[in-house]
């Protein structure tokens, strides 16, 4: 990650310096020197992407979560609820028998 990259993701979660410093559990001037510098704690980096909407693990590239919906990329309507989430098993189990 760089500054930019940092500033960007704090400016999606729309957080103030100090919100965003309180939320990784570091000083105001910590933060700070990680925007100054580019260098940020990866596990804070990953904690704002996940407050932004981004889903940051391997597999999940582009994928996004807003208002408490999946969105897969590219798509900015009829996200996936959990509730539907988890029944996608249940569907495949469904298709395969009917099969």
């Amino acid at each position: 990650a760089n500054a930019s990259t940092l500033h960007a993701i704090q400016f999606r979660a729309r957080l103030t310096n100090p919100e965003a410093a309180e939320l990784c559990g570091v000083s105001l001037r910590t933060w700070r020197r990680w925007l100054a510098t580019g260098r940020p704690n990866a596990g804070a980096l990953r904690l704002l992407a996940i407050l932004a909407g981004y889903v940051p693990w391997d597999g999940w590239l582009g994928w996004e979560v807003h208002q408490g919906l999946l969105f897969p990329p590219g798509y900015a309507k009829h996200g996936i609820a959990p509730g539907e989430f988890f029944a996608v098993t249940y569907y495949r189990q469904s298709i395969s028998a009917y099969r």
